[in-house]
């Protein structure tokens, strides 16, 4: 397994074809995006948009094909690019209310499920917002337990 950077344009279409609700990598703004390969295909992506640096926060979305991917490792070094190289206090994601999956995946990798936006993707489809602060990731990945 491998990382795969400088291809943002890429992985970023790669994710966002996984993403029901999302139309077009160009919604997303400005953006950049890591990819998880094994044997050179995609197994996975991590795009990285709405940064704000004002505010210390910026948003990720995630797609993967397969489950394969989401080692300790790898996760640790998907989120350490909003923390340590965009100097991020905070990270926000958003997955639709019904996503159950997505939702327990979100959760087990330290995100705390922080509400709920009403009608946000359709009528009576919502949204529910994860954050991850800096000193959770530091908690969860950066100190030896």
């Amino acid at each position: 397994m491998r990382l795969v950077f400088g291809q943002d344009q890429a992985v970023g279409a790669w994710v966002v074809s996984r993403i029901p609700h999302v139309e077009d990598v160009r919604t997303l703004g400005p953006f950049a995006a890591i990819g998880v390969a094994d044997d050179e295909k995609l197994m996975a992506g991590c795009v990285f948009h709405n940064y704000a640096p004002a505010y210390g926060n910026c948003e990720i979305s995630f797609a993967a094909d397969t489950a394969r991917w989401a080692t300790r490792g790898t996760i640790r070094a998907l989120l350490s690019v909003p923390f340590q190289q965009y100097g991020c206090r905070r990270v926000s994601l958003v997955t639709p209310h019904d996503n159950e999956r997505a939702q327990k995946f979100i959760r087990g990798i330290g995100f705390v499920r922080e509400g709920c936006a009403r009608d946000f993707f359709a009528p009576k489809r919502h949204a529910v917002l994860f954050g991850l602060l800096r000193r959770e990731f530091d908690r969860l990945f950066t100190r030896k337990n």
